[in-house]
């Protein structure tokens, strides 16, 4: 009848808009603030969906998982997959599940959802999921109700099946280490495992969505053949900035965690491309001066011609205090306008040498405008203030508010 056949036209129609491009940004917007682009998604609408979507495998790589506010739609999708036969894997890690066992514990008891314990020399803190060896998402946000709904955050949602395979070559790698773990194997050493044709890295891209695409991982030492290490990529495109590079990124130090001495190389790779004429403007989170070290450094690093530091603070919201939200954990930066990173490491060395982490290298000047749009909303709004050398520091609003 006429009536069925354009009654399926519409729903075909809005069924098309409603699809996401193979390429979205999304961004987690804290309550209350003027944060949220036009230009981005929100992962309350991005996760549950593409967990909804899964019909054959689930693989979820996180630092932590719990189940506060608006966690429990995305748990609920979780268990759904599972429920209609879906393959699920999760992957958390060891040391911070002491602190945020609940949920995983959850999962665990669902049948066909798999929870593994992961031990890195730092910490798993990837933050990265597959969906049926085709889609993934990788950003700063933890599985946490609070990096959601509290906490500025910025991820990406591809689709490509290369690059799925691509991080389930390091899922696996992992997952099989993990494994190896629960049976009292103390190496932390075991190569990625090299899928398909190879990993996509700078020398093999793939485009997607009109973006020439790769992704790099941490740490260094549990890398196999041909996954190309963050660091190295990051110093690259750092000596490749001709005009600007936008930095936004939760935590920078020069302190090395659990150590002594001090890690300058990315100081003096800003040092060197502001010295070559490069504009360079940093924003970071006032959760940084929670360190001295690494406060007194940004003072001073402040200083430099061609560099200008920032930091944000988020204000509370109109409930009041809550502990571990209300900051900029955004791990994000767009150098000469055309080039984009988005990353779960934050600028310190254990994130880069002894903890795993991933981030999406982009080429394409829509995505770099899409992602300078959210950088500029910092840079000039209302919550940010300026580091100088003479600046008065002030202790952050962590898991205590300040007295």
């Amino acid at each position: 009848p006429l009536m069925s056949v354009t009654v399926c036209f519409f729903l075909a129609l809005f069924a098309g808009v409603a699809q996401a491009s193979d390429v979205e940004i999304v961004e987690s917007v804290p309550a209350e603030t003027v944060y949220g682009s036009q230009q981005t998604l929100r992962p309350t609408d991005v996760w549950p969906a593409m967990i909804d979507g899964a019909r054959k495998t689930l693989d979820i790589e996180e630092f932590y998982i719990n189940s506060l506010g608006a966690m429990g739609p995305v748990l609920d999708a979780v268990k759904a997959a599972a429920r209609r036969g879906v393959a699920v894997r999760v992957l958390v890690d060891s040391k911070f599940y002491k602190k945020s066992h609940e949920a995983p514990d959850m999962l665990k008891t669902v049948p066909g959802i798999e929870v593994r314990l992961l031990t890195m020399p730092g910490v798993q803190h990837a933050k990265f999921f597959v969906v049926d060896g085709r889609e993934v998402y990788v950003g700063s946000q933890n599985m946490d109700g609070l990096a959601l709904t509290q906490i500025h955050e910025i991820g990406v949602m591809l689709r490509n099946g290369a690059m799925a395979e691509t991080f389930l070559g390091v899922f696996e790698s992992d997952w099989s280490l993990a494994a190896a773990q629960a049976q009292g194997a103390s190496a932390l050493s075991t190569p990625a495992v090299a899928a398909g044709q190879g990993p996509l890295n700078s020398f093999r891209p793939v485009t997607i969505g009109g973006a020439k695409m790769y992704p790099v991982f941490s740490p260094v030492s549990l890398l196999g053949p041909g996954y190309e290490s963050e660091i190295d990529a990051l110093f690259r495109l750092l000596r490749g900035a001709r005009k600007s590079i936008h930095i936004q990124v939760m935590n920078y130090g020069i302190s090395v965690y659990g150590g002594s001495g001090m890690w300058t190389d990315l100081d003096s790779e800003l040092k060197a491309a502001a010295g070559r004429g490069v504009q360079v403007s940093m924003a970071v989170a006032d959760w940084t001066f929670a360190n001295k070290t690494d406060a007194e450094n940004l003072k001073r690093l402040s200083a430099t011609p061609n560099i200008r530091l920032k930091y944000s603070k988020i204000p509370r919201a109109s409930g009041g205090f809550t502990p571990y939200s209300r900051v900029d954990h955004s791990k994000y930066m767009v150098i000469d306008g055309k080039t984009s990173w988005i990353s779960t490491s934050n600028w310190q060395k254990d994130y880069f040498y002894s903890s795993r982490n991933a981030t999406i290298v982009a080429e394409s000047e829509d995505l770099a405008r899409k992602l300078d749009g959210v950088f500029d909303a910092t840079w000039n709004g209302p919550y940010v203030r300026d580091v100088t050398a003479d600046m008065t520091i002030e202790p952050p609003e962590i898991a205590s508010p300040r007295k």
